[in-house]
């Protein structure tokens, strides 16, 4: 019977010996010695999106903005800087002006509203939502970035596994240089303003210290046509403060570490309907380092604790319609609280063996805990439905990658293994209204997932690459867990979701010539078991009484929805070509 485990590591420990088999096949010194190998490039104190590696470098469609290009743009929030790197989506409309939980992230069509498998780190760590696996964008001040890097595409999942099915954004934050304090504000329309001191301290080359703090607010505009206005129809204001803290240290030339701070509280006030208010909070703890073994090697290091709470006030619309505008009976429909904590980190070893470079032996692991409270109300006098749920993923991953370069070709191929073991444990979902508590039996999967990519340079300017790869990507935990109602919707929960595997492939290249960048990549996606929000019953009472009535929410709700498992391939096509 095929074992995951047996695989992954029979893989990693061929993998293992790849490096003495090159060393082996080194022709004897001859004096005089040939020249050594260059040291490798590795990057000492925060992850990269490549784990070490530089993005140009890998066989996969790759963008990197550096901080000049950041702060030449005009946009002034993160989401809209990303949003205009060809291949990533985002909603056009501010953070701010959007529900938490309607902030998807998308690469390759791999990011709904309903289901996102896209990783977006900051410092090599997630900050999608534990539960939603949405993004706030407002704990990311556009002058705390140092780069932007992505990776379009699953090519990067054996180095990051669940949730990198669509690719990878990693934003990088600054590190303190030289002693000083710097101040910045702005203002524009719709009382928008932001406001933002920071500070560092370099006591010397070991030493540096660095903190900020951030806030922008906006009164935010209407999202609702003037002619379909009612005085319940407000604009949307929002509101968000940062701090952030940071230590840098190298004790010795070889041994470099960093331990940084985070805390964010964002809100918005009056979502389209004036009664509807969204708060979001998080903090963040996160430390890592690395230590230099020789010039051609290095032990990398990373760890971090973060916690949060989301809460939400929605909004049922009454007798509203577009033909119905003077409707004034909007009541609460739904109050939400959604404290969640994550935890993780990752070590591995870098090298390069002659030929063999970039070669990366590691383990990574996360666990993320939610309870949510949510409280439905059938009408504006109608008493709560209340469920409390309580929910755990783990997450434990192994993973190895190497690039070997031919000698007198050049032609770079990738060979990359990772294996990955999830567990959903210790969940439940109370009904108080029934007393009913549903104990949600524990679920656990692996998935193994090799990558094979080529990157051959066809001369100065043009490169030309392609890659195969699987990979993997758990349920989420709302989709497991959340029970919610909108309208005359109800959307049930089912635990019994399996994570979803992809098998890809692309092709493409780049072309460079006098600052003018022109790349292209063909990729294709076959998906198994994909999740999404599927309606089951429609304007149907009957259909949908059994799972509203136990909810207590009949008869308003006739509409029924349930995420469920479906297969949905995902046809190639061309994407991210232009110029830069």
């Amino acid at each position: 019977m095929f074992s995951v485990r047996a695989a992954t590591c029979a893989a990693l420990g061929l993998l293992a010996l790849v490096p003495a088999l090159a060393e082996a096949q080194q022709p004897p010194p001859v004096d005089p010695p040939a020249p050594s190998a260059p040291a490798i490039d590795l990057p000492p104190i925060t992850v990269t999106a490549g784990r070490g590696s530089a993005l140009d470098k890998l066989d996969v469609s790759t963008t990197l903005l550096t901080r000049e290009q950041i702060q030449a743009l005009p946009e002034t929030g993160v989401d809209q800087i990303v949003n205009r790197i060809p291949g990533v989506w985002l909603p056009n409309i501010p953070t701010g002006q959007l529900h938490p939980t309607a902030q998807p992230v998308n690469i390759r069509g791999f990011g709904t509203s309903t289901t996102i498998n896209t990783l977006v780190m900051v410092d090599g760590v997630p900050i999608n939502d534990p539960y939603f696996r949405t993004i706030n964008w407002s704990t990311i001040p556009k002058n705390s970035v140092e780069r932007i890097e992505v990776i379009r595409g699953g090519g990067a999942t054996s180095l990051w596994g669940n949730m990198a099915m669509g690719g990878v954004i990693n934003i990088v934050t600054r590190e303190p240089m030289k002693t000083g304090v710097a101040a910045d504000t702005s203002y524009g329309s719709y009382n928008t303003a932001t406001a933002e001191v920071a500070g560092s301290y370099v006591v010397n080359d070991k030493v540096k210290v660095g903190a900020s703090y951030n806030h922008a607010h906006s009164s935010g505009y209407n999202l609702t046509p003037a002619q379909y206005r009612n005085t319940n129809l407000v604009p949307t204001a929002s509101k968000a403060d940062n701090i952030a803290a940071s230590v840098f240290l190298a004790p010795t030339d070889k041994l470099k570490i960093f331990a940084k701070a985070y805390w964010n509280q964002t809100y918005e006030d009056g979502l389209v309907w004036t009664f509807a208010h969204n708060n979001w909070s998080t903090w963040r703890l996160l430390a890592g380092g690395s230590y230099q073994i020789d010039d051609k090697s290095s032990i990398n290091f990373s760890g971090w604790l973060s916690g949060g709470s989301f809460g939400t006030i929605n909004v049922g619309s009454g007798s509203y319609t577009l033909n119905n505008t003077g409707a004034l009976n909007q009541f609460v429909s739904q109050i939400e609280a959604a404290p969640n904590a994550d935890q993780g980190g990752s070590i591995f070893y870098e090298a390069s063996f002659g030929p063999l470079r970039d070669v990366k032996i590691g383990v990574d692991a996360r666990r993320t805990l939610i309870t949510d409270y949510n409280n439905l109300y059938a009408g504006v006098s109608a008493n709560p439905t209340t469920f409390v749920v309580n929910g755990e993923h783990r997450f434990q991953g192994v993973f190895g990658q190497g690039t070997y370069r031919f000698d007198g070709l050049p032609l770079d191929v990738t060979v990359g293994v990772r294996g990955d073991f999830w567990q959903a444990m210790n969940a439940s979902v109370l009904t108080t209204n029934s007393s009913t508590l549903n104990v949600v039996p524990n679920a656990s999967a692996s998935s193994f997932d090799p990558r094979v990519g080529l990157k051959l340079y066809a001369s100065d300017q043009l490169t030309l690459r392609g890659a195969i790869y699987r990979n993997f990507s758990a349920p989420g935990m709302n989709q497991m867990y959340r029970v919610f109602a909108a309208g005359t919707g109800y959307t049930t929960i089912n635990p019994n979701l399996q994570p979803m595997t992809n098998f890809g492939q692309e092709v493409g290249f780049d072309f460079e010539w006098k600052g003018f960048t022109l790349s292209g990549t063909w990729f294709n996606n076959n998906l198994d078991n994909f999740i999404d929000l599927v309606t089951v019953c429609n304007t149907n009472p009957l259909c949908a009484a059994p799972f509203v009535s136990a909810a207590g929410l009949s008869p308003i709700c006739v509409k029924l929805r349930r995420v469920l498992i479906l297969r949905r391939p995902r046809s190639g096509r061309l994407e991210g070509w232009g110029t830069q």
